[in-house]
């Protein structure tokens, strides 16, 4: 289950990342992918809210790792981690995971900054096309 998701994710990874910047972030996102595993159900639309468990991760992640959820989002949005889809994580559940956790100061609108991404690149659209507030 949880630890079959990490195993899966971890390997899946590996073979998504194109350069080396990519493959850096990946490397720091290691360990906020395996604290998503408390987020699967939610991600997976089978409960319809995240557990306290699943938004203690997604805290930690916004507070130390801001970026990881935004690459995960554009994994998602772009089938580039066949591990995310392999799983049915869904990325419109990925993108509520800040708002239905609560969190402030926490819009995935910050996500082409983070990323470094121009803000008017197709690339950004999923995140302002996306966000709720």
């Amino acid at each position: 289950s949880q630890a079959v998701m990490v195993m899966v994710l971890c390997v899946g990874i590996g073979g998504m990342v194109s350069n080396g910047e990519d493959n850096d972030l990946m490397k720091q996102c290691t360990t906020a992918i395996q604290d998503l595993g408390n987020c699967l159900m939610f991600v997976t639309a089978k409960e319809a809210e995240p557990t306290k468990a699943c938004c203690s991760a997604v805290s930690a992640m916004k507070d130390k790792q801001p970026v990881c959820l935004c690459l995960f989002i554009g994994q998602a949005h772009n089938g580039t981690n066949p591990a995310l889809k392999g799983l049915g994580i869904q990325e419109a559940k990925l993108l509520q995971l800040p708002n239905a956790c609560h969190l402030t100061n926490a819009s995935v609108t910050n996500c082409p900054k983070l990323l470094g991404i121009s803000s008017s690149s197709p690339a950004a659209a999923i995140f302002m096309n996306n966000a709720t507030s």
